[in-house]
């Protein structure tokens, strides 16, 4: 406080501030953009989990993917998913995906990578999880290669324009056979129709004309006419 004497006096007045805890906050970061996948090959994805709350927070990563085919996992740390990290701070993991060789062209498969915060004394609700989506998706360049793996590993809409197309070509053969069938017997019936015609104007044809034979100038005699000389 103010004062008027010459020589204040002061003394010093300790402090102490507990901040607590916030609730855990997480995030989690995709560092490598994705990459066109290939079958049968492995593929590496940097990410990272940041700490935005005010504590340190131990923190579980998984990671999941709807296609049971597919095999992801957690890389890039000292071989736990387990891991600790300070406040306002983060942890650079990888998510490693193989991909299996049944995959087909244009196929995405949505890859789930979570973050649960832990805790000794409470647990937290599944509220405090961080989750973040990857969409693997399979693209293969060549003609040639999208044709031979559809051949040996076909999607049931492979399969389905497939027996289409089988019943399409049996369709149009067999439509083709019957037009020729088809014309053939026209063909028949116009020859029959035809012989027809003709027998029918030969029956209504009159009889022919028969010239009469011209009759002879010498005069003809009768045996009892004729006379001996």
């Amino acid at each position: 406080e103010d004062t008027s004497d010459d020589e204040p006096r002061y003394f010093d007045l300790p402090m102490i501030f507990e901040v607590a805890a916030d609730d855990p906050t997480l995030a989690i970061v995709q560092v490598t953009q994705n990459t066109k996948l290939l079958p049968g090959k492995f593929y590496p994805i940097q990410m990272a989990v940041k700490n935005e709350g005010n504590s340190p927070i131990a923190v579980f990563l998984e990671v999941d993917v709807d296609n049971s085919d597919w095999e992801v996992e957690i890389g890039g740390l000292s071989g736990s998913p387990l891991i600790e990290i300070d406040p306002f701070s983060e942890a650079s993991f990888s998510v490693e995906i193989s991909v299996p060789n049944s995959v087909n062209n244009g196929e995405n498969v949505p890859i789930t990578v979570k973050a649960i915060p832990l805790d000794s004394d409470k647990g937290f609700p599944d509220s405090f999880t961080a989750r973040f989506t990857i969409n693997a998706q399979v693209e293969i360049g060549s003609i040639v290669d999208i044709l031979v793996n559809e051949a040996s590993h076909p999607r049931p809409i492979t399969l389905v324009l497939s027996l289409v197309s089988i019943i399409l070509l049996f369709a149009g053969f067999q439509s083709r056979m019957n037009r020729r069938r088809w014309q053939a017997q026209i063909a028949l019936i116009d020859s029959l129709s035809v012989e027809s015609e003709e027998e029918e104007m030969s029956d209504n044809l009159p009889a022919p004309v028969i010239a009469p034979e011209p009759e002879s100038d010498t005069e003809r005699y009768d045996d009892e006419d004729v006379e001996l000389i």
